[in-house]
């Protein structure tokens, strides 16, 4: 009977690990396709509007389907971001300095107002590409785990 138990209890222990590294794997999974999805389209929006941008007029083909889209997730991409969406940012031409300068959530609206430069919208998919690798290196990660977790049992 106490053999039995320690049986049940050891069983019981590697199924609750394997459930916890599968959801784990399985939200990354989502993070991962939701910040690819993110990417794609905020570069759809990028370069259609700098396709036709005027620079004296500061304007250029403004998709408004995808800005809702943009603005609309900017808050859920932004915190999945952590520390790869935030920078020091020093404007251009200017001698201040911003700490902590959330990038995709003020990038965004500057395309509105025509404001948008190079340097915003290539930070913004540097940090995005950063933290797809980020997300498939863990998922190798975890995908790994969970394949010697259940060789061991």
């Amino acid at each position: 009977m106490i053999t039995t138990l320690i049986i049940f209890g050891i069983l019981t222990v590697f199924i609750i690990g394997f459930v916890q590294v599968y959801n784990r794997h399985s939200r990354v999974v989502k993070k991962i396709s939701f910040a690819g999805e993110y990417r794609n389209k905020f570069v759809e929006f990028a370069n259609k509007y700098f396709q036709t941008y005027d620079r004296y007029n500061r304007s250029g083909d403004f998709d408004g389907e995808l800005y809702v889209w943009l603005t609309m997730n900017v808050s859920k991409i932004q915190s999945n971001l952590g520390t790869f969406g935030v920078m020091d940012y020093i404007a251009p031409f200017q001698t201040y300095r911003v700490s902590n300068y959330q990038i995709v959530i003020n990038t965004i609206p500057k395309f509105r107002d025509g404001s948008v430069k190079d340097f915003d919208t290539n930070s913004v998919d540097d940090c995005l590409l950063r933290y797809i690798g980020y997300l498939e290196e863990y998922s190798k990660d975890t995908k790994e785990f969970e394949k010697s977790d259940c060789l061991v049992s």
